[in-house]
């Protein structure tokens, strides 16, 4: 017996990365997964080998149409939706005085403006079949200063707060919904590396492995935050609520 079976769980960037590995551990625990990623072409081919087990939805989280349409799109599919997990995100480097406009904006939209929607349309659906869960990705960023991430630290703060809000927000109306953010370090994915070659040089993230300290923390893994969206996804998080689980190797210390 899974420890998600019967859960409908849909997954935004779930194409690669952090949300492409928390799929295969859902799938793999029982749920049935829908991927939506705005990368068309690398989210079917995440979704292809979990077979009936998922599918694809094309997602920008930035556009309130696509999260009404897709999430009512999951849910008459697999005939039901018990959690929705935003891990899409997008990091752009830049320092307090230099990043363009355009560039904040563009943070802002996605990893705010997205968490945002993710709880302006869930919420509602969970709540009106019953109950489910909100899973936000949150970061370390919001804790700590990092000056030439500048508009990823502010946003994630945002996120930070707008998570709590949300999750009071459940527990005031009493609708059975939970609200929860996942915190993670430095994790060796595909943005991430693009973050140290832009800090160390072109190929720089090939020297570095899980557990190894970098400019950003402790390394870790896209493995050790999927085991982390299990835990919350399954009947073991039941108790949490506007819980704030840090998953960093111990950067933060």
């Amino acid at each position: 017996m899974g420890r998600c079976d019967g859960k409908v769980i849909y997954i935004t960037g779930g194409s690669s990365g952090i949300g492409k590995e928390s799929a295969s551990w859902l799938v793999r625990e029982g749920a049935r997964v829908a991927l939506a990623d705005i990368n068309e072409a690398a989210g079917k081919e995440a979704a292809a080998p979990f077979g009936d087990k998922a599918i694809f939805l094309k997602h920008d989280v930035t556009k309130e149409a696509d999260w009404a349409a897709n999430l009512e799109a999951a849910r008459s599919h697999f005939g039901r939706l018990d959690i929705v997990v935003n891990c899409a995100g997008v990091v752009v480097t830049g320092n307090p005085v230099d990043m363009p406009l355009e560039d904040w904006n563009r943070v802002f939209r996605i990893n705010v403006d997205g968490s945002f929607l993710a709880g302006k349309y869930s919420i509602p659906l969970l709540a009106k079949h019953g109950g489910g869960q909100l899973i936000q990705f949150c970061s370390i960023a919001s804790y700590s200063a990092s000056p030439g991430l500048v508009g990823y630290c502010g946003s994630k703060a945002a996120v930070r707060s707008l998570m709590r809000s949300q999750a009071k927000y459940c527990k005031e109306a009493g609708n059975g919904v939970r609200v929860n953010g996942i915190f993670p370090g430095p994790i060796l994915t595909p943005m991430t590396n693009n973050v140290l070659d832009g800090a160390m040089g072109q190929g720089a993230h090939t020297q570095f492995k899980p557990g190894q300290v970098s400019p950003f923390g402790v390394l870790g893994a896209a493995e050790d935050i999927a085991a982390g969206v299990l835990f919350l996804a399954s009947d073991d998080s039941r108790y949490a609520n506007g819980t704030e689980l840090v998953l960093d190797g111990g950067t933060t210390l």
